[in-house]
């Protein structure tokens, strides 16, 4: 009999502990899952505003490059050795050419700067070129005449800062309706990495 008691008082004890951290045990789980809950919504909103902010800077930075390059498609200077370039003397290319450079010191993520004619022959640059070397832009052209201003894919350059992932931003040079040339701007693709790493 004693053996019986003893059982039943465990019996007894287990039930109550068990009974007794059952409501412990539910109010922790349901605590868990809200929390759990309120973090993920807190967290999706913080990628959110991160991802809206690197984005923002982006357009930001893609809109201040367009607005250079488009003041240098329509400087009189550009417009003047790409229509008379065979007359056009040394020391202005030069000019034009030191002035691209300019706009290239300007902004540390720009590799490069050239001015290119209708058959992508460069004009004027940013470094030296061989004045019958062609732009990598060839096939492009379909594209390139529909659109004021292309944003190309990205792809490897050789620089004095050594091999670069690059992307190109292209606009049109026009002489009145006629389309004459582009400006070509080489931008490295770290700052895009340098944006992300701020933003954090």
């Amino acid at each position: 009999m004693r053996g019986k008691e003893v059982k039943i008082k465990r019996l007894i004890m287990t039930l109550l502990i068990v009974l007794s951290l059952t409501p412990t045990l539910l109010v922790s789980t349901t605590l868990i899952v809200a929390n759990k809950s309120n973090i993920d919504k807190v967290t999706g909103q913080d990628l959110e505003a991160v991802g809206s902010a690197i984005i923002m800077n982006i357009q930001n930075y893609c809109s201040r490059q367009q607005t250079m390059l488009t003041r240098i498609a329509e400087s009189k200077l550009v417009e003047d050795v790409l229509v008379n370039r065979v007359v056009v003397d040394s020391s202005v290319v030069e000019y034009m050419d030191n002035l691209l450079l300019e706009c290239k010191n300007d902004d540390k993520n720009v590799v490069s700067i050239a001015i290119v004619d209708m058959n992508f022959q460069i004009i004027g640059a940013t470094g030296y070129i061989d004045p019958y070397e062609q732009a990598e832009l060839t096939g492009m052209e379909t594209v390139l005449k529909k659109k004021d201003i292309y944003f190309g894919n990205s792809y490897h350059r050789k620089s004095g800062e050594g091999n670069r992932q690059v992307m190109f931003i292209c606009v049109p040079i026009e002489r009145g309706e006629e389309r004459i040339g582009y400006v070509i701007e080489e931008i490295s693709t770290e700052f895009f990495d340098e944006l992300r790493e701020e933003t954090k």
